[in-house]
């Protein structure tokens, strides 16, 4: 089972989300993963949280589904596709044991969460299950330049954003190698959100 500690925190964070952590966040990011997911692509979204980048693919023209470990967040993001008319899927998953789905998937998108996996290969072997062949998994973590900024921020209550960090998968070599013990090659990378994040796109090792 995933960590309950960090269950939680989420189920804490869920009534406070959207205003304290994501809606800036949202607003300055959403773009670019449309950029990136073609219109007509199916998506999940892994840790969908409050539901705002799934409700945003489906309102541009992309089929989306949001899986989560916490209930409280779906609930959340179902109260917000309901106050948006969207119709939006949002399921429970602890991802680190099952996505338990039978769709495939163009797309797998995690924003934000990659920090808090104790198993990030078990998290991407399943992603891969649910992805079509040819499917890639995109990762949008922290930029490991960008720690000792948030550490700051944290230590001082500047800004509330705990927990920023909960393991250190965001190494870019870490990263590259989960990608690889899980089948998968990170294609393209680059910097998002004022250098803050950085973005990794991963397909298959088969698929060229």
């Amino acid at each position: 089972m995933g960590n309950e500690e960090y269950r939680k925190i989420i189920d804490q964070q869920s009534a406070v989300y959207d205003k304290e952590r994501v809606k800036n966040y949202f607003l300055k990011t959403s773009d670019i993963f449309k950029k990136i997911i073609p219109n007509g692509s199916s998506v999940i979204e892994i840790g969908s949280g409050t539901g705002l980048y799934v409700i945003d693919l489906i309102k541009n023209g992309r089929y989306a589904i949001g899986v989560d470990y916490s209930e409280k967040m779906n609930r959340v993001a179902r109260n917000n596709s309901s106050k948006e008319k969207v119709n939006c899927k949002f399921v429970y998953a602890d991802v680190e044991e099952d996505i338990p789905l039978r769709e495939k998937f163009d797309f797998a998108l995690l924003i934000g969460n990659w920090e808090y996996f104790e198993k990030p290969v078990k998290v991407l072997e399943n992603a891969g299950k649910v992805l079509k062949d040819d499917g890639k998994i995109i990762i949008s973590t922290l930029n490991v330049f960008s720690w000792p900024l948030i550490g700051f921020l944290e230590l001082t209550g500047i800004k509330n954003l705990k927990p920023a960090f909960w393991h250190f998968n965001s190494i870019p070599h870490r990263i590259r190698r989960c990608a690889e013990r899980a089948g998968f090659s990170v294609r393209k990378s680059f910097f998002n959100y004022y250098f803050l994040d950085k973005v990794y796109i991963l397909s298959r090792i088969d698929s060229g």
